[in-house]
């Protein structure tokens, strides 16, 4: 850092205010490169996505806690967002409003959705399912015979 302070202390020419204002620059874009790089270790993003942490930043006016809790907010939005995307994507057959019902369950998807081929081709997979048990043997019916001609009364003794 000294030769830093000196570098400043030199082109000020003795200026002690000109001076004193570059360290605090000096130390401000320190304080700003360490921010992003924490928040760059954090999301995993690239140093061209770093330029909106500084717009966040300047929006926050200048309060990194601020900043931090607007990013966090934003990166969980966009990954939330993007996972709705996904299913989207492999479940086009659904409608968009089947992934959530309201505002929280985006947040908090609720829905686990089952394997693609049940929903395209469940006819056919029912037809293909075979029976657990054996068909029931033909036996006599309770019911009376079709062929029997005169209606039975609810009082008689057929």
């Amino acid at each position: 850092m000294m030769p830093l302070m000196h570098a400043i202390l030199k082109g000020a020419r003795a200026d002690l205010e000109e001076a004193s204002r570059r360290i605090d620059e000096g130390k401000e874009a320190e304080i700003l490169l360490e921010f992003c790089q924490r928040i760059r270790d954090k999301f995993q993003i690239s140093w061209k996505m770093v330029a909106l942490v500084n717009v966040i930043l300047k929006q926050a006016n200048e309060d990194q806690e601020e900043a931090w809790r607007q990013i966090d907010e934003a990166f969980l939005e966009f990954r939330t967002w993007a996972a709705v995307e996904a299913a989207r994507s492999a479940y086009r057959h659904m409608p968009y409003a089947s992934f959530y019902s309201s505002a929280t369950a985006l947040y908090h998807p609720t829905m686990y959705l089952p394997a693609i081929p049940t929903y395209h081709h469940s006819a056919d997979l029912l037809a293909t399912v075979p029976s657990r048990s054996p068909p029931l043997p033909q036996g006599p019916s309770l019911s009376p015979s079709l062929s029997h001609s005169t209606p039975i009364r609810p009082g008689s003794r057929a």
